[in-house]
């Protein structure tokens, strides 16, 4: 589970993300999702890889591989590999995550026992 304080402290309040299947999550609704409590869930991890980063003045674009893997309460795991397109904004002596885009790899969803 990941701690909300810290995911506040470092997004933007108007940070907008757009996931896998389109799906569009704000500030609020992003940390409620990756910090609620799944049951189903054992365990989960997420495992970047690949960093590029890019900086324009006050700017900066990281894009990288993220591999999610979840192991259920059934026993299966599941692993999702996406790449990562995050746009980052220094204000004042703090950098804040403004946007991302991320997008399922050709080899990206996987499901084992």
């Amino acid at each position: 589970m990941r701690d909300a304080a810290t995911l506040d402290r470092l997004m933007d309040d108007k940070l907008i993300l757009y996931s896998v299947g389109n799906k569009v999550y704000d500030k609020k609704q992003l940390i409620a999702f990756w910090t609620k409590k799944d049951e189903s869930v054992r365990e989960s991890f997420s495992v970047p890889g690949d960093f590029e980063i890019y900086f324009y003045g006050k700017t900066a674009v990281v894009i990288c591989t993220v591999t999610d893997t979840e192991f259920d309460s059934k026993g299966e795991t599941n692993v999702v590999k996406t790449r990562v397109f995050d746009v980052w904004q220094k204000t004042k002596k703090k950098w804040k995550w403004i946007a991302s885009r991320e997008t399922l790899l050709a080899d990206g969803k996987t499901q084992t026992k």
